[in-house]
């Protein structure tokens, strides 16, 4: 790409540019694409009134009944301290019930209530019209490609869909 197309696509819609540091950052990147990942998200599912947050904590917990609350923060990368409130909205929304283990008051295992199933189950539902904009948005290919990096950066294991 050469140094004159690099600067076009840096300008935003006022004509103001980003500078050299900034055009080839990825952290800079990697925020500017949350963003645009969080539009499409309210886009599609702003009726729910729901966060990207409390969608992955959904659906993990649809996939994994009682698990504990070390291990959802720990799969979604979430602190403790920014789970278990969101654990404690979803608990009085009618959601979520915990529930201790039977070996160890201490630990505790969450389970969606018959409506957190239902809620998750419509969430689930809508995932393919988020894809679908990705895609749209970037193709097929590139999409894929852009997943398997995000592993990678993540430090995981990139699955292809059906493996």
């Amino acid at each position: 790409m050469t140094k004159s197309k690099r600067k076009k696509e840096s300008e935003d819609k006022n004509g103001i540019n980003l500078p050299p540091e900034l055009q080839n950052a990825v952290g800079f990147y990697i925020r500017r694409s949350i963003s645009v990942a969080d539009t499409i998200f309210s886009d599609v599912f702003g009726p729910f009134e729901i966060t990207t947050q409390y969608y992955a904590i959904l659906l993990t917990m649809r996939s994994n009944p009682g698990c504990q609350p070390s291990h959802l923060s720990a799969l979604l990368g979430m602190t403790p301290n920014n789970l278990v409130p969101r654990i404690a909205h979803l608990v009085d929304q009618g959601f979520v019930k915990r529930t201790e283990s039977k070996n160890d008051r201490r630990i505790k295992h969450l389970h969606l209530t018959p409506a957190g199933e239902e809620y998750a189950a419509k969430l689930a539902k809508m995932h393919d019209e988020v894809h679908a904009r990705v895609v749209a948005r970037m193709g097929q290919e590139n999409a894929r490609e852009f997943l398997r990096l995000l592993y990678l950066y993540c430090g995981e294991d990139y699955k292809k869909e059906g493996e």
